[in-house]
Formats: C-alpha cells, sequence, structure tokens
C-alpha cells in the first residue's frame, strides 16, 4: 500500500484531509530461483501539479552457472619412418621403412570453465487507488451545470447586445423621420406614422416589460423595424 500526503504544514483549505490519494498495490509472485528481490515504485506529477502513482515495478535476482568449453590442444602429427639403410649409412636400394603399428589415437579430454552470471528479471505489478478526488460521474455532471451556466451568461450578454442595438435603432430612425430629418422624406407619411408610433411604444417598452423579455423578443422587434428603415436608409 502507498498513501500519498500533502507536507507537513502545507497550506490546504479547512476540513480538507492531508491525504492525496492512496494505493493497493499486487503482491508480487516469487520465482524458485530467485535469490534477492527489489521492489521500484515511480511517482510523478500530472498535468494538475498533483503527485500520482505512475509505475510499479518487481524485480527478481539470481546468479546462474554457465559451463563454457575449452579451447582443445591440438594433437602432435605422428614422426615420419625412416627406409632401411646399409652398413655406411646409404639408403638400401628398394629400402621400405619398416611396419611399426600405429600407437592409438589419445583424443584430449574436454574440460569447461565455470562462469557466474547475475540474471534479472522485470515485471509489472497492477495496483488499484482510491483518492478524494470528484468521482467521473459527479464530474460529468458539474461539467454540464458549468455549461448551462456559461450559455446563460452569453444569453445575458447576447440580450444586451440586442436590448441596445434596438434602442439605438429606434432613437436613430425616430429622430430621422420625424420633421426635418434626414430621411422623411423617403417613406410616405401613413407608413411613417404608424412606424413612428411603434417607436415609440416600443421604446417605453424597453425600460417597462422589455427589463425581463427574452432575447428572443428583442431580435423579433429589431428585424421588424430594420425591414422598414433599411430600405429606407
Amino acid at each position: 500500500m502507498l498513501a500519498i500526503h500533502y507536507p507537513d504544514g502545507a497550506t490546504i483549505a479547512q476540513g480538507q484531509p492531508s491525504q492525496i490519494a492512496r494505493y493497493e498495490i499486487n503482491e508480487g509472485k516469487r520465482d524458485d530461483k530467485t535469490e534477492k528481490t527489489s521492489f521500484t515504485m515511480r511517482v510523478s506529477n500530472n498535468i494538475h501539479n498533483v503527485a500520482c502513482l505512475d509505475q510499479v515495478e518487481f524485480c527478481q535476482m539470481w546468479t546462474e552457472e554457465e559451463k563454457i568449453p575449452t579451447k582443445l590442444m591440438p594433437v602432435p602429427p605422428k614422426p615420419a619412418t625412416e627406409p632401411e639403410k646399409n652398413a655406411d649409412g646409404t639408403p638400401k636400394e628398394n629400402g621400405t621403412a619398416p611396419t611399426v603399428p600405429e600407437p592409438p589415437v589419445e583424443v584430449p579430454e574436454q574440460t569447461y570453465e565455470i562462469k557466474k552470471k547475475d540474471k534479472k528479471k522485470f515485471s509489472d505489478l497492477k495496483f488499484t487507488s482510491s483518492s478524494f478526488a470528484i468521482g467521473p460521474t459527479q464530474r460529468t455532471e458539474f461539467a454540464d451545470i458549468e455549461k448551462k451556466l456559461v450559455q446563460g451568461d452569453f444569453d445575458i450578454l447576447e440580450m444586451k447586445a440586442l436590448r441596445n442595438d434596438l434602442e439605438a435603432y429606434s432613437y436613430e430612425m425616430r429622430s430621422n423621420l420625424e420633421s426635418y430629418g434626414t430621411l422623411e422624406k423617403y417613406l410616405d407619411e401613413d407608413t411613417k406614422k404608424t412606424f413612428i408610433k411603434e417607436i415609440n411604444e416600443v421604446v417605453e417598452w424597453i425600460y417597462g416589460d422589455g427589463e425581463v423579455a427574452p432575447k428572443e423578443e428583442y431580435r423579433k422587434k429589431l428585424d421588424k423595424f430594420k425591414k422598414i428603415g433599411d430600405p429606407v436608409k
């Protein structure tokens, strides 16, 4: 078992446990020939700078004797037999070497050199972990809640942008379509009268019921005004 804790004196939130994680490591199986064993754990910081157990390695060590044959010495060649000679030492005519029985060939005995070699065997051990971190299901739930909150923030910002656009467009068109406005000559009187009336109603609505209206309502009113105002521009 491996337990990872915050160091003594670490500043952590009140009520937060000092233990970061706990790992239950499976037992290593030792071979019969093993003489010594060692155990190695590798701990590193993840992308959140939190210490995590990456690998557990079980090492078995033993010594093996290896029998290595030594090099054989070469067998010396047989000496050549000399032909028969006369009394004065000259070779006899048609002399032949005496027949001598060949001695048995001696084969040297093979010898061996014993060398000892240190052997090692490495194997990874499985482990399970437990911590005070948020579980996968709860993390997914929190992520969904966060997305909804973010989308809600964007909706508020978009609604404010639409409100400002609708307000600015209403004031602009009303100013330019009324008497002596730059656009008053480009819209017929009946349509202009109705349009200005609707603009006045919308300006009051913005500071009244529009305070709690959805963004779709602002977009709908702005699109309606632009269908009339943009061609006039």
